[in-house]
């Protein structure tokens, strides 16, 4: 995935938000977590660890969040991220792990259980 540092994602010394960049770092795992899943299938995030390395200047350059499948059960996954800046340098790494809920569609979704009765 990639996100422009942009300067509205600042906080008060230039910097782009911590938050901003955990939040990054987790929409890429949880969409390497969901790559994996049959269709209609529920997961949620349990924990999320982020490590901040270096601050981002809301320059406009390209953050690049990269994303890989540390460990997927019937049950349980766990991913890990890189954040990395235009340089290619890393600015934070971030792990998580979700619970993954084998035929239950989305809560409040229910156009999923429509168009899959069997799941």
């Amino acid at each position: 995935m990639r996100m422009p540092a942009h300067p509205w994602l600042c906080n008060p010394d230039g910097r782009v938000y911590g938050g901003t960049t955990a939040s990054f770092a987790h929409d890429a795992m949880s969409a390497a977590v969901a790559s994996t899943l049959p269709k209609a299938t529920s997961y949620a995030t349990l924990d999320l660890t982020v490590n901040f390395v270096r601050p981002i200047p809301a320059d406009g350059s390209y953050l690049h969040a990269r994303a890989r499948i540390v460990h997927r059960g019937r049950t349980f996954a766990v991913a890990a991220a890189e954040v990395v800046n235009s340089d290619d340098k890393t600015v934070a790494t971030a792990s998580g792990s979700w619970i993954v809920l084998p035929g239950r569609p989305a809560p409040g979704r229910p156009e999923f259980a429509r168009e899959f009765p069997d799941a």
